[in-house]
């Protein structure tokens, strides 16, 4: 019991901590928050969280893979300069909508606006590979498939509760104060082209 307690902790609490630092999912949970609403916010998390179950089960499960594979994370970081670019135009030549509109629902288009954007995350992959990896090497999580499952029940649970926090935040603010929709596309969409200079930088 205690081993299932200390694997789900650990799993939730690095989660959580590190999904705080500006990436593409807390972003377009922040603008979907003060520009739609929190309802619209929460089906967006749901389809980023299942993009995110893949992409640490992948990096958990398989790391003896991954790690066999030369120069994976630069390749990875790479490949995120161009998705931050494309994100951050779209974002920045964006106008803000009346009300969602053709042959997809809101529900549906927020879902798979998470589930897209999760999935063109891939730094989640060397994010989880390094702690997982260093985890097992320090003996504080276990090769036990049932146990890992948990570490990233803890891992998804955790992404999830913070994502939440921000949503309800920027629905409060979104409430307590006029924002401009068109300035906060312009500011997310600034930052994702900082994002992109950054990886940019650290693969130099």
């Amino acid at each position: 019991m205690i081993d299932i307690i200390i694997h789900f902790a650990l799993g939730f609490i690095t989660s959580f901590v590190g999904s705080i630092p500006f990436g593409s999912i807390n972003l377009a949970v922040i603008r979907i928050s003060i520009t739609e609403n929190s309802v619209a916010a929460f089906r967006f998390i749901i389809g980023a969280t299942i993009a995110e179950f893949f992409y640490s089960f992948i990096a958990i499960h398989f790391s003896a893979f991954l790690l066999a594979i030369p120069k994976l994370e630069f390749y990875i970081r790479l490949a995120s300069i161009p998705i931050f670019v494309a994100l951050g135009g779209l974002y920045f030549v964006s106008k803000p909508k009346e009300k969602p509109s053709g042959f997809i629902s809101g529900s549906q288009n927020n879902f798979l606006q998470g589930l897209t954007i999760g999935f063109l995350n891939p730094l989640q992959i060397p994010f989880w590979l390094a702690y997982g990896t260093y985890f097992l090497s320090v003996g504080w999580i276990k090769e036990n498939s049932m146990l890992l499952n948990i570490f990233i029940l803890g891992i998804i649970l955790g992404s999830s509760v913070l994502l939440l926090i921000i949503a309800k935040s920027a629905s409060y603010y979104r409430e307590k104060f006029s924002i401009n929709d068109d300035k906060v596309n312009k500011i997310i969409g600034g930052i994702f082209v900082l994002l992109a200079c950054y990886q940019l930088i650290s693969i130099l």
